[in-house]
């Protein structure tokens, strides 16, 4: 049901804008592991790079963007192929707010599932063909095999963007 209400957001005529981006920036994974009562968590920076389609109708609409992200820290490095479905409201003709989903492939095999889940929420604002945003992406599928409540590990992502719309 969602594939076709976003399929309809994206192909529904009637004065609208929107179109490709080309984005890249800071990103930032944050690993949260749950044993038991006990939490702990790691960081690993890095950046992302990718393109963006958005459709946009009086003011709201959605985008879908294909990015690249690498990920280091202390000779670790993980590399996703990540693929955000965010709907886009703006508050005015410059400000926005986007919510939605991120799909992220493990292209490293560094989890024993390779795919991650995450929410997110997040704002940005268009100047001109200039586009700058910041999204946190909150890890809902829990990234390790055969785990449970008590034994889960989340992968939460910030991103700052710079884009340029073409």
């Amino acid at each position: 049901m969602s594939a076709v209400l976003i399929s309809g957001m994206l192909f529904t005529a009637n004065a609208q804008e929107g179109g490709l981006e080309i984005r890249g920036g800071f990103s930032n994974m944050t690993s949260v592991l749950k044993v038991g009562g006990a939490k702990g968590s790691g960081s690993a920076s890095g950046f992302h790079v990718g393109g963006v389609f958005s459709k946009i109708n009086e003011g709201k609409g959605v985008e879908l963007g294909l990015l690249f992200q690498n990920f280091s820290e202390e000779g670790y490095s993980t590399q996703f192929l990540s693929v955000p479905v965010t709907p886009k409201f703006y508050l005015n003709e410059k400000i926005n707010l986007v919510g939605g989903a991120q799909f992220d492939f493990d292209l490293s095999d560094s989890f024993s599932k390779s795919t991650n889940i995450a929410l997110g929420i997040g704002g940005g604002i268009d100047l001109g063909a200039l586009a700058l945003s910041a999204r946190y992406f909150w890890g809902v599928k829990n990234m390790i095999d055969g785990g449970d409540s008590d034994y889960k590990l989340s992968l939460n992502t910030l991103q700052i963007s710079a884009g340029f719309k073409l």
